[in-house]
C-alpha cells in the first residue's frame, strides 16, 4: 500500500496548473507576434505593388487582365519583365487602387508569353 502525501499532490497540481497556464501564454504571446509579422508583411507587400504598379502606370507599363479561360481571375502582366501576378482577392484590388473596369480580356496565347510571377496579396482570403 502506497501512501502519497497530500501536500505532494497539491504542489504537483499547482506545478501542472503554473505549466499549462504559463504555455498558453507563450501560445497566445507567438500567435499575437505571428499575427503582427504577417501584418506587417502584408503592408509591405502593398507598399511596393504601389510602387512598382502605380495606378498612372497602368496600361502603359502593367496591365490588368483576365482570360476566357478564367473570367474572372485578374492578372497583372509586367510588361517590363514580361511576368504575370495573380491579384489574390478582391481587397488587394482595392487596396491599389484598381477597378473591374480597368481589367482587359486577353487570348490564352497573349497570356501565356507571359511567365508566372509571385501573387500579389495586401489582404483578404486568395481566392476571394
Amino acid at each position: 500500500m502506497h501512501i502519497i502525501d497530500a501536500n505532494w499532490l497539491n504542489g504537483s497540481q499547482i506545478f501542472f496548473n503554473l505549466a499549462v497556464g504559463i504555455s498558453s501564454g507563450v501560445f497566445v504571446g507567438l500567435k499575437t507576434v505571428s499575427k503582427f509579422i504577417n501584418d506587417n508583411k502584408q503592408k509591405r507587400v502593398e507598399i511596393d505593388a504601389r510602387k512598382d504598379f502605380p495606378r498612372e502606370k497602368l496600361n502603359t507599363r502593367f496591365l490588368l487582365v483576365d482570360t476566357a479561360e478564367a473570367p474572372g481571375k485578374i492578372y497583372l502582366i509586367d510588361k517590363d519583365k514580361k511576368t504575370r501576378h495573380w491579384i489574390a482577392s478582391a481587397s488587394t484590388m482595392q487596396d491599389l487602387n484598381y477597378h473591374w473596369s480597368d481589367v482587359n480580356r486577353i487570348s490564352k496565347a497573349e497570356f501565356d508569353k507571359y511567365k508566372e510571377g509571385a501573387a500579389i496579396l495586401t489582404s483578404g482570403v486568395p481566392g476571394t
